[in-house]
């Protein structure tokens, strides 16, 4: 894991450069989404392995449209995409990732994982254990036993709007350990 910086978003940059280049390829998104189909064992035609990698398309493709036509992204367009545009399109396929990687994880009909698979996803997303594990508190913010899609989704914006690394979707991207959880 990278060294906290002063900005989560280039942050998360080193963090997602999985091959140390200085620029996002789809290879290190690609790399991402194969973690979680390989970790659950999904074929290359399941529905699961499509969405998930249909999702990351998405989302690969509205980091490049703020771009200069190149197949890469460098810090300053994934900044962009981030925090200077509509990043509409770009938390709009965000969610798309989390409604596909709750599946895989054994969400159900209702779109929502237990302790235990919020646990195994974020471990196999990179989140180092002891944070993964306080994470399903931190994140079920309605206190139901339960995340769902809703709540990742608005913690990861969170982090992104937030620009903070206190905000509980910095935990989604392995970079902050969260507090423990009040008594």
């Amino acid at each position: 894991m990278p060294a906290i910086g002063t900005d989560p978003v280039r942050t998360l940059f080193t963090f997602l450069d999985a091959d140390r280049d200085g620029v996002l390829g789809w290879g290190d998104y690609h790399h991402l989404a194969e973690r979680l189909v390989q970790h659950y064992g999904l074929s290359d035609g399941a529905y699961e392995t499509i969405a998930l990698r249909s999702a990351y398309t998405l989302y690969w493709r509205a980091l490049l449209a703020g771009g200069d036509g190149s197949e890469q992204v460098d810090e300053k367009t994934f900044f962009i995409a981030h925090c200077l545009t509509d990043p509409g399109p770009v938390f709009r396929a965000l969610n798309g990732i989390v409604h596909a990687a709750l599946t895989i994880a054994g969400a159900g009909p209702e779109n929502r994982v237990t302790d235990m698979e919020c646990h195994q996803l974020l471990t196999t997303l990179g989140v180092a254990a002891p944070a993964a594990a306080q994470a399903f508190v931190w994140l079920d913010s309605d206190n139901d036993g339960k995340v769902g899609c809703a709540e990742f989704v608005r913690a990861a914006e969170g982090f992104f709007l937030l620009r903070d690394h206190s905000a509980p979707g910095a935990v989604l991207f392995g970079l902050y350990e969260p507090p423990p959880p009040p008594p």
